[in-house]
């Protein structure tokens, strides 16, 4: 692109933050324009979860120093943006001024979705989704007494994981009748159970709340068992909903997420979408999907930066996702099929263990418990396609490196 012209990029979280610098990186003489939803500078999410809540020393982790941006000629605009015109391709800011561009990346992420029963909005029931929630959680946690977690879900049980770091009574409630079900088999969601009452979590399964309580403060829960948690903090953790809205009213292809092609780029060829609010077909899925990953994230604003700066764009990785638990490390390597089985490497019951799934002779997805060098030879395996046997993935006398040659 040419010194005349203007790339916006609307949110600042990994996809949007990642695709302003990328731009650089890639040589764009043009006007970057970052606007950020937050009055922060873009920074790593995944702490919101973990380090922001147990540490009191913890502050952001930005992607980059502050100065950087300057050094690289990115404005930052803390706004929001209020409304897209297409024909005259100009973005309307909250505070009536507007930014002309020529090319448009949507990053607008995901917003907590919202538990519909009585007292959910009673102050001390939050939506865990930004670093305003965060310091507000971590803030309530130091002098709370009980932290009831609603949802299963990786950030429910970081959550409950930072908040018994902390010393914090805490209960955790479940719909479903296992752990991470909509993601690991039930051997995994067993393992991590196990790990959760070992470090005092009051786990309950199959119950959910229907009424929270309060004068002026949230004071309990009445669960659908018929049973009552008293508690004075609740973090709600039971998925996201993409914010589309700004695409719906600009007319852009929307469902359950905007709709991008292979280079992120929308029905309009001048706007793009990268990060939880898109929507792409996945070559390691075989369809369509909506990736909430920081690596997703990443690998998206790069194949748009590539498309925007008229360049061939790279093959994504396999999807891949982690969560942080005390001292246990959960890693998910492509879209494990829950209804197939397994294949183990180790023992399950050590609560440190890798499983494998083959599609075709291959490597198709990898499961891996407390056990990192598994997973970093996973992902070679996977990425080089080539034809494995469930014997030598299994094997421990098998190198899994050696079988990515």
């Amino acid at each position: 692109m040419g010194d005349g012209e203007t790339i916006v990029i609307v949110g600042g979280g990994e996809a949007g933050g990642r695709a302003a610098l990328r731009l650089r990186d890639a040589g764009c003489s043009g006007e970057v324009k970052l606007i950020c939803r937050e009055p922060h500078l873009p920074y790593e999410r995944p702490s919101v979860s973990k380090q922001l809540l147990w540490s009191a020393d913890t502050g952001l982790p930005l992607h980059v120093p502050a100065a950087r941006y300057a050094e690289r000629s990115i404005d930052i605009v803390h706004a929001t943006v209020a409304g897209i015109d297409r024909a005259a391709r100009q973005a309307a800011l909250s505070d009536g001024t507007s930014l002309g561009y020529s090319r448009l990346l949507l990053a607008c992420g995901a917003r907590p979705r919202r538990l519909g029963i009585v007292g959910a909005d009673l102050p001390g029931v939050i939506h865990l989704r930004d670093a305003a929630h965060g310091f507000d959680l971590r803030a309530r946690l130091v002098n709370a007494h009980h932290l009831l977690v609603v949802g299963g879900g990786f950030i429910g049980l970081e959550v409950a994981a930072s908040a018994r770091k902390l010393g914090c009574r805490v209960t955790l409630v479940e719909r479903a009748d296992r752990l991470m079900a909509r993601a690991v088999p039930a051997a995994v969601s067993n393992t991590f159970a196990t790990f959760h009452r070992s470090a005092g979590v009051d786990l309950r399964l199959g119950v959910e709340p229907v009424t929270f309580v309060g004068e002026e403060w949230l004071e309990s829960a009445h669960l659908s068992d018929g049973t009552i948690v008293n508690a004075d903090v609740a973090i709600v953790g039971i998925g996201v909903v993409p914010r589309v809205e700004l695409a719906s009213a600009s007319g852009l292809t929307v469902d359950d997420g905007i709709v991008v092609d292979s280079a992120c780029r929308t029905s309009d060829p001048a706007i793009f979408a990268v990060g939880d609010v898109a929507r792409q077909h996945n070559d390691w899925a075989g369809h369509s999907v909506r990736l909430e990953s920081w690596q997703s994230a990443r690998d998206q604003a790069d194949l748009a930066v590539g498309a925007m700066l008229g360049r061939e764009n790279g093959s994504p990785r396999p999807p891949w996702m982690w969560s942080d638990q005390y001292e246990h490390g959960l890693q998910v390597l492509g879209f494990p099929d829950l209804q197939r089985s397994f294949q183990p490497r180790g023992d399950v019951a050590s609560g440190a263990y890798a499983l494998f799934q083959l599609a075709e002779g291959r490597l198709s997805a990898a499961i891996t418990v407390n056990r990192p060098a598994d997973m970093a030879a996973a992902k070679k395996i996977m990425a080089a396609r080539v034809a494995v046997r469930a014997a030598s993935l299994c094997d421990p006398d098998v190198r899994l490196r050696s079988l990515a040659a």
